[in-house]
């Protein structure tokens, strides 16, 4: 079976998501699968990979659109039988895959990242040919989340762990010498991110309750291995229960050598309330020690139910303080306290044989039985959709729900511009060269425009690019509601998707057309400068320039559709009364201010200061960005008004 695996990270980092996809990666190799993965966050190729292996983060820019790219590209050339969707942020993509290629996909999903979902994820799991859950706990959740979903299409594939990487050693001298801790201490141990958005861990709980138990066992430390963004407020939390000397932050472990962190604990505790499983649990089992844990999440599976360990109320800092004292006191059952126990019955239960075994089965061919029909999603909430009245606010947050299908609909407009064409991108670097070459000729030779002692071709090329950008946006914006008529009578979304995709896809035009320009700088002698740091907010004000006027004119054009005839004249009016032949300059200074009211005034000029260091453009840009605040504003709120019709009548 050919498998082309979508991942989110291999190994840039050591969590528990990382270590489940490289035991997986190789448990489908060593049952004969043949695997290609596309990672978008690892920058290394692992060594000894069994499997074709692309990380995308090794160019780090543009990471999201070439891991799309060659995710369709993969899907073309390796010709996979099944596409394994790494995580639940790329089901949607996995999901047009399925449509366009008619490959199924199976999503993997870990913990609290799938106990919620809505939009375009939810469409996207629910499309899922299998889901893969690492516990009980979690496949439970989906099935809430998709009530309608076959549960017998949700298969179990708990963490596993490698027994020879984690066993029963004595105390490491080093650690302890590192962190000045005596034979006779009693170590508790936490492994774990100190996230801000990971909180959930417990391990603020446990320092909470340090101090009480401190009063019964004056030798308790407590180690916490683990770095993160809420390291500073951990830290202040250590300093007001004054405990820096009990509480260890020994921060990020390499991976190799977290076994000896298991070992240097007496017991591992971790009362976590939204652990999809826990693998620091089995990890710390396999090398014999007792585990404390919460029980209102996943992690009782870890512990076969709580037998391998004490669970307790994650926001209790009392029981916390009283299991802690149970185990430490003797008093806990017999069995926490064999390790060799602990080891054998975690390794029967969650090893990698066993771990191989199931992968094995899993992705039998008997099992998965193939099918590419979509799935109804019964189960996404209705949406009542009712004419508003008056003025609707701008509903940001919405448009953000829909930011798959925004970038989506900006591919496919890039894809259908140059499909079937004899240049391709060549059309893009033509135009704008051929109009420097005219302007050139008859405004820089024959008429001698004034440009401040600059090569024309530089002087008018850098006027060229934003707009040629500009007048494009502003045209597809105008009509991108007309020219989506099927989509928008049938499909409910919000509307300021079209306008937006439609003034960002030009970008790719202007992206080649910028080669051009910078090879005519270099030709000139010219050099950027650091001003070339503001070339993207002048990129940014154009396109909300065409923006702000494109939202008026795309919703007037659905009432009348004289607008598109208006438009051509629009724009030819408007780039003679654009500084692009000329320079604003030559205009009186009584004339300037009245001159800024155009916004492509304030953008051309800037262009010309960052690139080729003219006058740079102060009055003119604070005029422009005025009126075009209160254009996009004004704009945004009447689409809104008015998109409530546009479903009837175009």
């Amino acid at each position: 079976m050919k498998i082309l695996f979508l991942a989110s990270d291999i190994t840039k980092t050591k969590g528990g998501i990382q270590v489940f996809n490289q035991h997986l990666l190789g448990a489908l190799v060593d049952s004969g699968c043949a695997v290609s993965v596309i990672s978008i966050n690892d920058t290394d190729i692992p060594e000894h990979a069994r499997y074709s292996f692309l990380p995308i983060a090794r160019a780090p820019l543009f990471r999201k659109p070439r891991f799309i790219l060659h995710a369709f590209r993969e899907a073309v050339a390796f010709k996979p039988d099944i596409i394994l969707c790494g995580h639940i942020n790329f089901s949607f993509l996995c999901l047009q895959l399925k449509r366009i290629f008619k490959l199924p996909y199976i999503t993997l999903t870990h913990g609290i990242e799938a106990w919620q979902v809505k939009g375009l994820k939810k469409a996207g799991l629910c499309n899922s040919h299998r889901i893969i859950s690492v516990s009980a706990f979690t496949k439970e959740k989906i099935l809430k989340e998709l009530p309608a979903y076959p549960k017998e299409h949700v298969l179990i594939l708990p963490n596993t762990f490698d027994p020879q990487k984690f066993s029963i050693q004595s105390k490491p001298e080093h650690l302890m010498r590192k962190f000045n801790i005596a034979p006779d201490d009693k170590v508790l141990l936490t492994v774990a991110r100190l996230s801000k958005c990971e909180q959930y861990k417990g391990y603020d709980k446990v320092i909470t309750a340090i101090k009480e138990i401190a009063k019964e066992f004056s030798n308790i430390k407590y180690v916490i291995a683990g770095s993160g963004d809420d390291e500073k407020r951990i830290k202040k939390l250590i300093k007001d229960f004054s405990l820096e000397n009990r509480v260890i932050l020994a921060g990020a472990v390499p991976h190799q050598e977290i076994q000896d962190y298991y070992n240097l604990c007496d017991l591992f505790i971790m009362p976590s309330s939204g652990e999809g499983f826990g693998i620091a649990f089995i990890e710390a089992i396999a090398c014999g020690k007792p585990v404390i844990a919460g029980k209102f999440d996943a992690s009782p599976e870890a512990l076969l139910g709580g037998s391998l360990g004490i669970l307790v109320d994650p926001d209790n800092p009392g029981e916390i303080k009283q299991a802690v004292l149970t185990v430490f006191k003797r008093q806990a059952p017999d069995r926490l306290y064999d390790s060799t126990f602990l080891r054998q019955t975690i390794i029967d239960a969650y090893g990698i044989v066993k771990f191989k075994s199931l992968v094995k089965t899993g992705f039998s061919e008997s099992t998965l039985s193939i099918e590419t029909k979509d799935r109804v999603c019964k189960e996404q909430r209705v949406l009542n959709i009712r004419p508003s009245k008056g003025w609707v606010a701008i509903n940001i947050k919405e448009v953000w729900e829909y930011r798959e299908l925004l970038f989506f609909i900006v591919w496919r407009e890039v894809k259908v511009r140059y499909k079937q064409t004899v240049l391709g991108v060549g059309w893009a670097i033509i135009q704008p060269f051929m109009l420097m070459v005219v302007f050139s000729l008859f405004f820089g030779k024959f008429i001698k425009v004034p440009r401040a002692g600059i090569p024309y071709p530089l002087f008018s090329y850098a006027a060229i690019l934003p707009w040629l950008l500009f007048s494009e946006s502003l045209t597809r914006c105008t009509t991108s509601i007309i020219d989506e008529t099927s989509l928008i009578s049938k499909v409910y979304f919000p509307r300021l998707i079209m306008p937006i995709a439609n003034i960002i896809s030009p970008l790719v035009d202007f992206g080649f057309s910028s080669l051009v320009f910078f090879g005519l700088m270099l030709y000139y002698g010219y050099l950027p400068t650091l001003k070339i740091l503001l070339l993207p907010f002048f990129l940014l004000l154009a396109l909300i320039t065409a923006l702000s006027v494109g939202l008026w004119l795309s919703a007037v054009n659905v009432q009348y559709r004289d607008v598109r005839y208006v438009i051509p004249f629009l724009i030819q009016f408007w780039f003679f009364a654009s500084p692009v032949v000329y320079s604003s300059s030559s205009l009186p200074a009584s004339w300037q201010w009245i001159y800024g009211l155009n916004p492509m005034v304030g953008v051309i000029e800037g262009f010309r200061w960052v690139l080729l260091g003219t006058k740079p453009p102060a009055a003119a840009m604070f005029i422009s960005f005025s009126l075009v605040f209160v254009i996009l504003i004004s704009g945004a709120f009447y689409f809104r008004r008015m998109e409530k019709t546009f479903a009837d009548v175009v």
